[in-house]
């Protein structure tokens, strides 16, 4: 059975391609591919050289989000997930902050150039983002199935997004968890900053955050289609903690800012590469074939 499944998914893969036009997929790669080539420049830097004043999680998640345009080059509808994040964040940080300080006269050069750099942005990628294409697979679809309690068989093929079977119901259950214990977090620490927002302060860190946290709830209900998410929050958090977290701590650079974002943040690498199914991770996004070039 687990060779026909196999065998199976890259079939699966092709016509979720071909349900998107070809032109669509081909803007969803150039986005990608510049992310990724402008990052050499201007991402690489922090890993390089990371800034001793700052706190680093805004440089690890923009990091992370370079890196993962690499991925997206190859399987643009399968990190369909980051385009929402994408979107998300973006428009939260005009909503919440970039417009409100425009609109308050608090102009500045660092305002003006957020305004180009995030605002400017929300507009274009819901123009790109394949709509027919998200509706069925994030609306219509059912929710993928964990099956009865106590089960560990394979969940059924018809429960989700091809693949599914994949993975045991007991894991599904560990990734829904993972995604409602987010949901919960943001729900505590994330949701007072988003209403009464602070105008003095950029806010690009709250509205990532805020981003990933409302992925979460998507992903309670699709836990295996929205994984790119995960593999991205544990991709940051990996990254603040070895690039920033860590050799400050080690060095005895560390402020009570640090020690208070390692005692929030370390825990959250461990969870994720607990609970992500990793065999299925291999198979979607390493050895499957990528989305139709042609």
């Amino acid at each position: 059975m687990a060779p026909a499944a196999a065998s199976g998914a890259p079939a699966i893969g092709s016509r979720r391609a071909h349900e998107t036009s070809l032109v669509r997929l081909y803007v969803l790669r150039a986005i990608a591919l510049f992310v990724a080539v402008d990052g050499c420049f201007t991402k690489l830097p922090y890993l390089t050289h990371p800034d001793p004043a700052s706190r680093g999680i805004v440089a690890c998640i923009l990091v992370a989000i370079w890196l993962s345009a690499f991925v997206t080059i190859r399987y643009p509808l399968r990190m369909m997930p980051l385009f929402f994040f994408e979107l998300i964040w973006k428009t939260l940080w005009l909503l919440d902050y970039g417009a409100p300080q425009w609109l308050a006269g608090m102009s500045s050069p660092r305002l003006a150039r957020d305004l180009f750099e995030i605002g400017f942005f929300p507009l274009p990628i819901a123009l790109v983002i394949p709509w027919g294409y998200v509706w069925r697979h994030y609306v219509r679809q059912p929710a993928e199935r964990g099956g009865p309690p106590g089960s560990e068989a394979p969940v059924p093929p018809e429960a989700g997004e091809g693949g599914t079977n994949e993975v045991s119901a007991a894991r599904l259950r560990l990734l829904r968890a993972a995604f409602l214990l987010s949901a919960i977090a943001g729900c505590a620490l994330l949701l007072p900053q988003m209403i009464s927002p602070d105008p003095a302060i950029r806010g690009m860190q709250e509205s990532m955050l805020a981003g990933l946290w409302l992925c979460a709830f998507l992903g309670l209900r699709y836990p295996l289609q929205m994984l790119p998410i995960l593999l991205f929050e544990l991709l940051w958090t990996v990254l603040y903690l070895a690039v920033y977290a860590l050799p400050r701590m080690l060095s005895g650079a560390a402020t009570a800012q640090t020690e208070a974002d390692l005692l929030a943040i370390a825990p959250w690498p461990i969870l994720f590469a607990f609970v992500i199914p990793w065999s299925s991770v291999w198979r979607r996004f390493v050895r499957e074939q990528g989305d139709r070039w042609r």
